[in-house]
């Protein structure tokens, strides 16, 4: 059992701790994902805010060569890329998010999977006019 006092402990942050819970109650050894190669410059057209078809917003930040997701409690969890379109939670392995884009790399949504919960949705990029 794991308990926590904070109001933004989301989705995502039970997984992650879930996840590692179980895997030490188990004692699964830990099966970190190979960190595939991927190209810096593509990485930029992953970040933004996305929308939830439930209405929660998700963000993908690029930082120092990384994606990483900002949870809405502002949790930041590091996304370890597992080809170029899918990434995997770091810390919580069996949760993913896999990219769309069309043939020309545009990137127009993501579809998240969280383990712990049992669900796969997606969510569409907000695409800002300047």
């Amino acid at each position: 059992m794991a308990l926590s006092n904070s109001a933004e402990f989301d989705d995502l942050q039970r997984s992650a701790v879930a996840s590692s819970l179980a895997k030490i109650h188990l004692a699964e050894p830990r099966r970190l994902p190979t960190r595939v190669p991927v190209d810096h410059a593509p990485l930029g057209q992953y970040a933004g805010q996305y929308k939830a078809l439930g209405g929660e917003n998700i963000e993908i930040i690029t930082e120092n060569g990384a994606l990483s997701i900002l949870s809405p409690g502002q949790s930041r969890f590091d996304l370890v890329p597992e080809s170029r379109v899918k990434f995997l939670v770091e810390g919580a392995e069996a949760d993913s998010y896999f990219f769309h884009a069309d043939d020309e790399g545009v990137v127009s949504g993501v579809t998240q999977h969280l383990s712990l919960f049992g669900y796969t949705r997606d969510a569409y990029k907000f695409f800002v006019k300047l």
